[in-house]
């Protein structure tokens, strides 16, 4: 995974991550009011309470972290402004003209989250993906698979999803 990269969400996909937050935030303090009965109960060394609501709370905590820096390197697709630009961008649907078998095919391109490659929604960062950003209408492009063959495809179209 790249160092820092930016996460693109859809509207809808960062008002569920939020919610998520929130929620965690919710259980975290839930987990508190364990934790508090448990120590109640006298020794710590032994009381498997305790030491199961300690775990509940590192792991509510890692996630919440994810969570948090996860939204905050987050963009909204659904804002992002192509008018001017007809290149191949994340937000954007390509359709493709496999110059091989002569099969079109149609990609949406989007984030991590909204990625379904069994209905042609594919993350920006795939190795497809990287093969056609900044390419244009009418560009002919060879994509290499990882542990296939490559093979060329022309870009017979590239529209906004979002606008």
């Amino acid at each position: 995974m790249d160092a820092k990269r930016t996460n693109y969400l859809t509207r809808a996909s960062r008002e569920k991550q939020e919610l998520r937050f929130q929620e965690i935030q919710k259980e975290k303090s839930g987990v508190a009011d364990e934790i508090r009965v448990a120590k109640a109960h006298g020794d710590l060394r032994e009381n498997a309470e305790y030491h199961a609501a300690l775990e509940k709370q590192r792991n509510l905590s890692a996630e919440e972290g994810r969570v948090h820096s996860f939204l905050s390197d987050s963009v909204i697709i659904d804002d992002i402004d192509y008018s001017e630009d007809s290149s191949v961008r994340v937000g954007k649907k390509v359709t493709l003209l496999n110059l091989d078998t002569d099969e079109e095919i149609e990609y949406q391109i989007l984030g991590e989250l909204e990625a379904d490659p069994k209905n042609n929604i594919i993350s920006v960062y795939t190795p497809l993906s990287r093969s056609l950003l900044g390419k244009e209408e009418g560009d002919v492009v060879r994509i290499s698979p990882p542990r296939k063959p490559s093979y060329e495809v022309e870009i017979v179209e590239v529209e906004s999803i979002y606008s």
